[in-house]
């Protein structure tokens, strides 16, 4: 996999700028990767945001990665998820999503 030009997003640092529509302008542009980056938002939230990105980056065959957040990731079942030295283990990572 070859994550080319790589942009992470997060909702609660883009200046008041609509999420969506951010989003749908950055995934339609010349990257290959996004990376969505939400560490305070409740489940609700955070998986209306991943399934949007998701949507847009299979019709635009972009990449789509999840940062930290495991449990949700399972359900939206991403290409690939960022983990933290203190977050969900690699291992444990590995083992939880099935290898494409």
């Amino acid at each position: 996999m070859k994550l080319g030009l790589y942009v992470i997003i997060d909702p609660y640092n883009i200046n008041n700028k609509n999420f969506n529509k951010l989003c749908t302008e950055i995934i339609e542009s010349n990257i290959d990767t996004i990376q969505l980056r939400n560490k305070y938002g409740d489940k609700k939230e955070y998986l209306d945001q991943a399934f949007f990105i998701k949507n847009l980056c299979e019709k635009n065959n972009k990449i789509f990665i999840i940062n930290d957040r495991v449990d949700e990731a399972l359900e939206v079942m991403p290409h690939g998820i960022h983990v933290g030295r203190k977050d969900t283990s690699v291992q444990k990572c590995r083992d939880l999503f099935p290898k494409k």
